[in-house]
């Protein structure tokens, strides 16, 4: 059986909700609360995702009750190590596999030897036609305990191989693309422009941390379903409440939040509402007394109930509003921008049998931006500018993977999107230019 080997041990806090979590990044959930798992890349496929919600109390049966739906189980191993195995009954020919496999990797204890020597050879790779995608999987551990600017969830992007910024900026450039050339998902739906600051290099990202659950991160080959992106990926998943009731209220210097999640009925609904405030007007009027106003702020929303069947309804909503109002000390100069955008989407998931599960958004989208500004420089230059915009978009999405066997999956789907835009932009300048010839001067004004 080929594949790779992996092998962990930590112990930190509890995971959060696991359900819809890659199978692998689950499991390294679940090694926080002290368990050791090793398993091969054969058995823990990328494709694999937790179907439901464990229950067990304790790290190990929880364990059990996301490999089952994939006909794995767990075994012990020496020193505590659990090993991740094929369920007994499974086909009889993948458990002679996998019975081989683990003689391999867990061989008898023997007595301590000396080693005469050790022979060290490069590893052989192979170039094939095959399709593979492995993205980079954060946890919300992970991205906390980056460091990063201002509590930013996209900035840890920033961190991975084949990424780069400028330091200031949010964006990030992936393969050395343009930071639009990259698509950004929030539970499925295309953020367009998820950034505050937008006209000041997009200083902050509009996705507050506390909601993130996990990310997965495409700096290489992306899959069919994401479309024609030409860099990078960032799939993001919003926090699954990690019980019945849960609240967090959060203080930085450059925000403050607050976030309420629950469960009802019986766990088999789910609710989540966060709201995120910058302190930056509050520190710049604290120290300045110039008319400047720099803030915005961001919410998310979600309600969600299990139906029997397997079926999933989730309604939610997002939205992110800029108001940065700029000045200058004498008035001549004056600048100001705001924008609203604001994201409504229903996320129906089915399993209607083991091997066929998908999803389907309906979303509204609304995008809207004024601003406007204004220059007088005696004997220089007289100008103003105003430009306003709004858009409408209406889409409906549906993705599904259908298990064809242990060794093939398929993935199928569409998109329908209907776009409407309004502009109105206007300005006007005046400007006076001296120009000097010898004794002759000319004077022109546009």
């Amino acid at each position: 059986m080929s594949g790779v080997l992996l092998l962990a041990s930590v112990a930190a806090a509890a995971p959060a909700g696991l359900r819809d979590m890659p199978l692998a990044l689950a499991i390294a959930s679940l090694e926080q609360r002290g368990l050791s798992v090793i398993y091969s890349t054969d058995l823990v496929k990328p494709w694999m995702r937790v179907q439901v919600e464990p229950t067990a109390p304790d790290a190990r049966g929880m364990l059990n009750e996301i490999l089952a739906p994939f006909a794995l189980d767990t075994r012990a191993g020496p020193n505590g190590i659990l090993v991740i195995v094929r369920l007994a009954g499974a086909n009889p020919e993948d458990r002679e596999r996998a019975d081989r496999h683990d003689a391999a990797i867990l061989p008898p204890p023997a007595a301590a030897t000396s080693l005469e020597s050790i022979v060290v050879a490069a590893h052989p790779y192979q170039l094939t036609r095959g399709f593979a995608v492995s993205p980079v999987s954060l946890s919300a551990t992970d991205i906390a305990n980056l460091p990063d600017l201002g509590d930013d969830a996209l900035r840890a992007v920033e961190r991975l191989p084949g990424t780069t910024a400028n330091g200031l900026s949010a964006q990030t450039h992936i393969r050395g693309g343009d930071a639009s050339e990259t698509l950004v998902r929030f539970d499925g739906l295309r953020l367009y422009n998820p950034f505050h600051l937008r006209d000041f290099q997009s200083v902050f990202s509009a996705i507050d941390p506390g909601i993130v659950s996990s990310a997965e991160i495409y700096t290489g080959a992306l899959p069919a379903n994401f479309g024609d992106r030409m860099s990078g990926v960032i799939d993001i998943t919003s926090l699954t409440p990690p019980g019945p009731r849960y609240r967090e209220l959060s203080f930085s210097l450059f925000n403050a939040s607050g976030l309420s999640a629950g469960e009802f009925a019986n766990a088999r609904g789910s609710w989540l509402g966060a709201v995120r405030r910058s302190n930056l007007d509050v520190w710049y009027h604290a120290f300045s007394h110039d008319p400047n106003t720099p803030a915005y702020v961001d919410a998310f929303g979600k309600l969600s109930y299990q139906f029997n069947g397997g079926t999933r309804l989730t309604a939610s909503a997002l939205y992110i509003a800029d108001d940065v109002q700029l000045s200058a000390e004498d008035g001549d100069e004056r600048a100001a921008a705001e924008f609203a955008d604001g994201y409504a989407w229903l996320r129906i998931d089915q399993q209607p049998r083991e091997t066929l599960r998908g999803s389907t958004w309906l979303s509204h989208t609304r995008l809207s931006s004024h601003r406007d500004g204004s220059s007088i420089q005696t004997d220089v230059s007289v100008g103003s500018l105003e430009d306003e915009r709004s858009f409408l978009i209406d889409s409906l999405q549906t993705e599904w993977r259908w298990r064809a066997s242990d060794r093939w999956f398929i993935q199928f789907g569409g998109e329908a999107t209907r776009s409407t835009g309004h502009y109105d932009f206007r300005d006007q300048a005046k400007l006076a230019l001296l120009f000097g010839a010898g004794s002759a001067e000319l004077r022109a004004r546009d």
